[in-house]
Formats: C-alpha cells, sequence, structure tokens
C-alpha cells in the first residue's frame, strides 16, 4: 500500500469541487477544524453518486450535494451521539454490575 501524500485543506477543497461538491460553504476553517476524514470520509456515503463511480476510480458526488449537506449530517450525528452517550453508558455500567453480580 502507497504512502498519502499530505494535501492542505486548499487542495482538499479542489478536490471535493472536482468531485461535485458544491462548496457552499468556506471549505478551509471546516477542514481544518473537524478533519477532512472525519467529516468527509465519515459522511460522504449518501451523497455518492454510484452509477457515476462505476466508470471512474474516485469518489463522485449526486448532482447538487453541498459542502452544507454533509456538514449537517455530521453536526447531527455529534449531537446526537452527545445526547445519547450519557446514558449508553449508565445503562452499560448497569449491565456491567447485573452480570458482575450473577452466579454462575
Amino acid at each position: 500500500m502507497g504512502d498519502k501524500i499530505y494535501k492542505t485543506a486548499d487542495e482538499l477543497s479542489a478536490i471535493l469541487e472536482a468531485r461535485g461538491v458544491i462548496l457552499d460553504l468556506d471549505p478551509v476553517p471546516l477542514l481544518r477544524r473537524e478533519g477532512y476524514y472525519a467529516l468527509i470520509n465519515g459522511y460522504k456515503e449518501p451523497f455518492l453518486d454510484k452509477r457515476a463511480m462505476q466508470s471512474c476510480a474516485e469518489d463522485r458526488y449526486l448532482p447538487g450535494t453541498k459542502l452544507s449537506d454533509i456538514h449537517e449530517l455530521f453536526h447531527f450525528d455529534r449531537k446526537l451521539r452527545e445526547a445519547l452517550f450519557p446514558t449508553l453508558c449508565t445503562r452499560r455500567q448497569r449491565c456491567v454490575l447485573l452480570l458482575s453480580t450473577r452466579s454462575v
């Protein structure tokens, strides 16, 4: 597997635009703050144009896909995780306690 070459936020922005993403937000501060992998690779799936990708080796986005669409999904998921995490931790702890006190 070849080593990936570091790309600046400006270069990553140009790649997104070339792949069909409408840059309706300033991508440079967004990519610097959130990270390309976390934002784009983590949330691109619903926006990919699978048909267009059959004839090329790189990602292609559905017509009309905006950077703000991807960012909104990312932000929604973050808020959902923040809301659910404390409850999940409490429930997990209760399950661990119940399992640890059961006789085998």
